[in-house]
């Protein structure tokens, strides 16, 4: 734990740096209500399945017992203290069996005696009595590799008379169920007609419940399976699912790529990107069904999958980001009905982590403060902040600097022409360039990865690369992954920098396919490969790619993004006003003016979480937490509070309705 008096020492140090800033004005507009807050929006995930045939080729014993240490399989009830803990945050929706260890996911199993499931201690059942003894939703995700339409609908009837309402139809389908056998991944057509069978047999035993498709996982709304699945089967959908991840850091060997600072800094920069991404995710749904349907963010988290020099997941700039991103959901004009973290206990990125003890990690306490300290009608907030420029994260966030957008544009030509592209082979692999100017990879029993040379490019420094071609496929491919991709010239080993093109194995026809390769900014060159990697069974067959360019693209520059980021309620008897405001900045404390009106602001009170750098964490140690908790604060007789807000930091105001005086 860090010493009180160095945290005050510091924020006075911040508060003194910012005294010169342009200082910020929040407007709380009480009288202008815009819409119900939907509390599923506070929601979590809960994992309960076997990682055997998805993550590896052991078996997960604890998980399936347990929920992640939230269910006492002795007792066989709800652990107190997990209860405790996520009515702290008023998680409002938990999420399960999990993510992707739904693919091999057989409720069938987890149900019945206890003694005759002593490896699913922790099933359907148990899960719901978790919810309703936490006060949660129960969202059930329908296991899209290995349960079928008659089971979906035996599933609902097992669960009606427990009152579940909510189904997610399968998790990530597009990415097809990892190391299962046998491999399967389902194109766009495969994953609707599953819906559709399942939508039909589980309404036909209870018409009351509520559907979710998926869309293409971390890839955008014009990801070419987000239409194909809305025109297919976006008539059986009550809401629309879509998981996302700022900064999705996933180094083989664990160590995070770059200055750590300016990742954590990406990770609290991106969230006025998410917002524009809803924009297109509601846009897309209107034109592909003619009508509005609520999004789902069923998975969400600055996805930092690594721990060397730390293990940033657990990190201040995670929480913030997280934190920050629930503000923009919480507003109903964002089209938003539910959300959850990943993920509420344990696992790899528990919010609390025990049981002896339980700590509550940075993403907790920030939620705490949304669970604890705001009401259920939305108010409108204007904000005038101080902007924030930053540099840009290659590969993962763009550079914030101006103030208007200037979109990525390319520079030049084809930057193969002229050049000729290398054929080659390797083991259970060649690779032809033919007399029409087609490109094939040849596979005769692929197993593993190969990533051959096709050519070497060069863009201008600061540049990234663009690669835009068609592609079909044909023979016996599994669960193969193929494409093309970058690497920086310097290798993969000393930068960690390269990007991938894949999805050519599900392309029956002549596909177009496009990707960016956003390199560091003293990229020297970058190589031009294919990737070839085979799932669990060899892959033989052949992929094909025709009009072939790469280009050269000028960066896309954001706005600075603005430093203060705030939002307002009240409660339901309208007795109270929620502010909850956000320094976003790293470094300097922001001077604020809170102007509320139409409404008599009376007595105030406020809630800080903060730490000593976007890195701070509590894994070890108690350095992300609560430095003021219930603070009396003044409010002028104008209705105004004078606050200067701390960096990298979240506070909540509770303020009353001020009674008014006697007449006599």
């Amino acid at each position: 734990m860090f010493p009180e008096l160095l945290l005050i020492g510091s924020l006075a140090a911040a508060g003194a740096r910012a005294a010169d800033a342009a200082p910020a004005s929040i407007e709380v507009r009480a009288g202008r209500v815009t819409g119900e807050v939907s509390p599923l929006v506070l929601g979590h995930n809960l994992e309960a399945g076997d990682s055997f045939g998805i993550f590896g080729k052991t078996h997960d014993t604890e998980t399936p017992r347990t929920g992640g240490g939230v269910w006492d399989p002795v007792r066989r009830e709800p652990v107190p203290e997990a209860v405790r803990l996520a009515r702290g945050i008023r998680a409002g929706m938990m999420r399960f069996p999990g993510g992707c260890l739904v693919h091999g996911y057989d409720w069938r199993k987890a149900v019945g005696p206890p003694a005759s499931r002593p490896s699913f201690a922790f099933g359907p059942d148990e899960f719901v009595a978790f919810c309703r003894a936490a006060g949660a939703e129960p969202l059930f995700t329908v296991g899209d590799y290995s349960v079928t339409p008659e089971d979906a609908a035996d599933l609902v009837r097992h669960l009606k008379p427990l009152g579940v309402r909510c189904y997610e139809l399968g998790n990530e389908s597009d990415h097809g169920n990892h190391e299962m056998d046998p491999p399967r991944k389902w194109t766009p057509a495969e994953y609707s007609a599953w819906v559709h069978a399942c939508a039909v047999r589980m309404r036909s035993v209870d018409p009351g419940i509520r559907l979710g498709v998926l869309m293409g996982t971390g890839t955008g709304p014009d990801d070419p399976w987000n239409a194909a699945v809305l025109e297919a089967v976006g008539a059986d959908a009550d809401f629309v699912v879509v998981h996302t991840y700022a900064v999705g850091v996933m180094p083989p060997d664990g160590v995070l790529p770059g200055d750590p600072d300016v990742a954590l800094r990406a990770a609290v920069a991106s969230v006025d990107r998410f917002e524009e991404m809803l924009d297109g995710y509601r846009g897309l749904i209107r034109k592909e069904t003619g009508r509005s349907i609520p999004l789902a963010i069923t998975e969400y988290n600055a996805m930092f999958v690594q721990d060397k020099p730390l293990p940033y997941r657990f990190s201040l700039g995670a929480a913030l980001f997280s934190a920050d991103l629930l503000r923009v959901m919480l507003n109903p004009a964002s089209g938003v009905l539910m959300a959850n973290y990943w993920q509420f206990a344990n696992g790899y990125w528990g919010s609390v982590r025990g049981p002896n003890p339980w700590r509550e990690q940075a993403a907790y306490r920030c939620f705490r403060l949304w669970g604890q300290h705001f009401g259920p009608r939305w108010v409108e907030t204007k904000v005038d902040s101080p902007r924030v420029e930053f540099e840009g994260y290659p590969g993962f966030v763009g550079p914030a600097r101006g103030d208007r957008h200037v979109p990525e544009a390319a520079v030049g030509g084809n930057l193969l022409a002229g050049q000729s592209l290398r054929a080659d082979g390797g083991p259970g692999w060649r690779t032809e360039v033919r007399a029409d100017g087609t490109l094939a990879a040849v596979l005769e029993g692929l197993t593993g990865e190969s990533f051959p040379f096709l050519a070497g490019v060069e863009a201008p420094p600061g540049h990234a690369y663009r690669v835009s071609f068609e592609a079909r496929s044909t023979g016996n491919l599994g669960a193969a992954n193929l494409g093309l991709g970058f690497v920086d010239r310097r290798g993969w080993e000393a930068t960690h920098s390269g990007s991938a093109v894949e999805g050519a194995e599900r392309a029956a026809g002549w596909t177009r396919f496009a990707g960016t390769f956003r390199a560091l900014p003293d990229c020297p060159g970058a190589y031009l490969l294919w990737r070839l990697r085979a799932g669990r069974s060899p892959a033989t067959g052949t992929v094909e790619v025709r009009n072939l360019a790469v280009e050269a693209m000028r960066p896309e520059t954001w706005p600075a993004y603005p430093a203060l980021t705030a939002a307002s309620s009240l409660a339901a008897d309208g007795k109270t006003l929620y502010v909850i405001v956000f320094n976003r900045h790293h470094r300097d404390a922001v001077p604020a003016r809170i102007a509320i009106r139409g409404f008599p602001a009376g007595p105030a009170r406020r809630w800080t979480v903060t730490g000593e750098s976007l890195a701070s964490m509590n894994t070890e140690r108690d350095e992300v937490r609560e430095t003021e908790s219930g603070v009396s604060t003044r409010v002028s007789a104008a209705g105004a509070i004078a606050h200067v807000f701390p960096p990298r930091s979240m506070t909540a105001f509770e303020i009353g309705r001020r009674e008014a005086s006697p007449s006599w």
